[in-house]
């Protein structure tokens, strides 16, 4: 190593002395020098690992609260739907104490329309084809019935089709005039 070399490697050590001349204050230089980049490694090496833990736990910490949204996403919807199930207990009660047919067609209908407001707030739809054409993205044809109604038109509706933020999630079952 020439002495410009030994001058340079003691200028980066922060040193302004003359150049090194000697081979055991090269040495010693060096060893400095290692000494300080091993450290230096070594931090690294700690803070990586730190990192690297902090890392593994905060993915951990994320799909383990995935897992947990997941188990209770549907908590709302069934909180809101144990209430429509106390409504039927309690029709079933009436019906076997005795009420008049149309007293236990209005409790029905008032839990039918209870429900159907739970799965209203759900974004759930009604798709009452009724008179419309048919449309294969949201009907399905039981049937096929001669009618004075034009050809494709919905005539009756044999099951009540459903969406869910408008996707169909069950088309209805309709007759269609042909």
């Amino acid at each position: 190593m020439t002495n410009d070399e030994n001058f340079e490697i003691e200028a980066a050590e922060g040193k302004s002395q003359e150049p090194a001349t000697d081979a055991e204050d090269l040495v010693a230089i060096l060893k400095e020098r290692l000494e300080m980049i091993v450290a230096e490694r070594e931090a690294l090496k700690a803070d990586f690992l730190v990192t690297q833990a902090d890392f593994a736990n905060t993915r951990r910490r994320i799909e383990q609260k995935a897992k947990d949204d997941q188990k209770f996403a549907s908590q709302r919807l069934i909180t809101e739907l144990i209430p429509v199930l106390d409504n039927f207990e309690r029709t079933i009660r009436y019906i076997e104490g005795g009420v008049t047919a149309e007293q236990m067609l209005e409790g029905i209908q008032a839990v039918e329309k209870q429900l159907f407001g739970i799965l209203q707030k759900q974004g759930v739809g009604r798709i009452s084809p009724l008179g419309q054409e048919f449309d294969p993205e949201r009907h399905e044809a039981i049937a096929i019935a001669k009618s004075d109604q034009p050809d494709d038109t919905v005539i009756e509706v044999l099951e009540t089709g459903y969406t869910l933020s408008d996707r169909v999630v069950r088309p209805a079952r309709v007759k269609v005039a042909g």
